[in-house]
């Protein structure tokens, strides 16, 4: 399931998105052009919000959706997750089931 930030996302992954490029320069002018169209006041919630759709987008597409397979030693064999703690894929969808609105 694909929405508008992951196209953004996409958009700057495929124009090779970094500080130095022309697509952060017009992302940052497309900021500069929205704080000045909300009287110059940038809404850091707004931006926050903008942050944790996308994050739980890209957590979407590469968190794992079968299910672990712990072996005698508590390893995810399913995942290949081996050592300490808990599969990051079981760790990425609990995230998900807490976050999804």
């Amino acid at each position: 399931m694909m929405g508008v930030w992951s196209e953004t996302f996409n958009r700057k992954l495929a124009q090779g998105h970094d500080h130095g490029s022309a697509a952060h320069a017009a992302d940052q002018a497309e900021a500069r052009e929205r704080r000045q169209n909300t009287g110059n006041h940038p809404d850091p919630l707004s931006d926050l919000q903008l942050e944790h759709a996308l994050a739980l987008e890209i957590i979407e597409a590469l968190a794992d959706g079968d299910p672990c397979q712990l072996d005698h030693n508590g390893n995810c064999q399913a995942h290949a997750a081996f050592g300490d703690g808990e599969c990051p894929h079981a760790l990425a969808k609990a995230w998900l089931e807490r976050n999804r609105a």
